[in-house]
């Protein structure tokens, strides 16, 4: 038997904190698709979710149809001037309705009961739903969970670098990879110039670099057809029956002094989420063929675990304790730790701070609609991180634990 012959595992996929993966414009409630039903005496809201044809039919009865129409239009042509609310409409028609007769409740438990604004006064967002396959299951792809394994073992590769270069507190460029040492290179010439935010043409630069990382680290410039760094992942497939889906908004944490006193507030962002301590399945295959002497590690996938392991807790540094503990970071609303990984080649706070607030910073105003993606005069950085409310815990989400499969 060749040693070089692939090797399936099968996986398991543990959800520690809520997943969300998108499925695109397919997977979006617009916000004339649903709406909130405040509950009385409660911090909590029911967000209600209606069938087309059954509420359709119920306007052509009351005789609203034409009026819900003439609504919609307005508020698409102009919608700074008028919020689509579903349920303002139905009480200022004074349309009265089961809801279960037209549609299905979905318990909401995380709205804040401290807002301004009333639950059915908030102007809210389209919904983003999970990716759901032919039979309505939600799963993650293969390629989601590739995506963040590359990441992640970008992140180790980085950072083992860059402690084994140090001789006490100085720093010996000599033992630097190539690859490591142009790209830190370009980085600090960044901070050093007080760069406000990152131009197109270094952004380019910074990619090219990122790849001459990439071709050091898994060799894909090997061969033409390597593309799989040594594995590939299917898409997750049931380990328990009937998956549970849950609704969050997302909240974002303005950080004031060093990371203290922090203040949390409500996006008008609604997501779908796979709810946590719930287990998938997938395969992970290996080709020791493609694998790199950086990569050896891949040939047993308890030493892979590790080094994801070891990357997670990097990447979610300042984050609440409780979730530190993941294998990775997987989905929607965990873009700083997907897309700002290159911060790895700075293990001082300040040094961190200041080259991911040129990575984040996209705005020249911290004023308009801009105004959540302006980070050149943060403390530290970001200075957003989002969250999320389940069972009255924040948490950030995406966080999941992969091992072989018990059986």
């Amino acid at each position: 038997m060749s040693d070089n012959k692939p090797i399936t595992y099968e996986m398991e996929l543990e959800i520690g904190t809520p997943v969300h993966i998108g499925g695109g414009d397919k997977n979006i409630l617009s916000s004339y698709e649903y709406l909130f039903i405040p509950n009385s005496n409660s911090k909590t809201s029911t967000l209600f979710v209606y069938e087309s044809e059954k509420y359709i039919r119920l306007l052509k009865e009351k005789d609203k149809l034409s009026e819900y129409i003439e609504y919609i239009s307005k508020s698409s042509a102009d919608q700074k001037k008028t919020s689509l609310n579903i349920y303002n409409f139905l009480k200022e028609k004074k349309i009265n309705f089961n809801i279960d007769d037209i549609g299905k409740r979905i318990t909401f438990d995380n709205v804040d009961g401290d807002d301004s604004k009333s639950s059915q006064q908030r102007n809210l967002n389209d919904i983003r739903l999970c990716m759901k396959n032919i039979d309505g299951e939600p799963y993650i792809p293969g390629s989601a969970i590739k995506g963040a394994i590359k990441n992640h073992l970008l992140v180790q590769y980085i950072t083992n670098v860059i402690n084994s270069s140090y001789r006490g507190s100085y720093l010996d460029r000599r033992s630097l990879t190539p690859a490591v040492k142009n790209l830190l290179n370009y980085l600090e010439d960044l901070v050093d110039s007080r760069t406000k935010r990152l131009e197109k043409n270094k952004a380019r630069e910074i990619t090219r670099l990122v790849s001459s990382l990439e071709k050091e680290v898994f060799g894909l410039n090997q061969k033409s057809n390597n593309k799989n760094f040594g594995i590939s992942v299917s898409d997750t497939y049931l380990g328990d029956t009937n998956i549970k889906t849950i609704f969050c908004r997302e909240l974002y944490k303005k950080r004031k002094v060093n990371g203290l006193d922090e203040n949390t507030k409500s996006l008008p962002i609604v997501r779908e989420y796979i709810a946590p301590n719930q287990t998938l399945k997938f395969n992970l295959t290996v080709y020791p063929d493609q694998i790199t002497e950086n990569t050896a590690y891949l040939k047993d996938v308890n030493s892979l675990i590790s080094k994801l392991q070891e990357a997670c807790e990097y990447l979610t540094y300042d984050v609440l304790e409780e979730n530190k503990k993941g294998t990775l970071i997987l989905g929607g609303n965990t873009g700083f730790f997907q897309k700002t990984i290159i911060s790895a080649l700075f293990p001082d706070i300040k040094e961190r701070t200041d080259i991911t607030k040129i990575l984040l910073n996209k705005s020249n105003s911290p004023h308009g609609k801009n105004a959540m993606k302006y980070h050149a005069n943060d403390t530290i950085s970001p200075r957003v991180k989002y969250l999320i409310k389940y069972e009255n815990k924040e948490m950030i989400a995406g966080l999941v634990n992969i091992r072989l499969s018990q059986r």
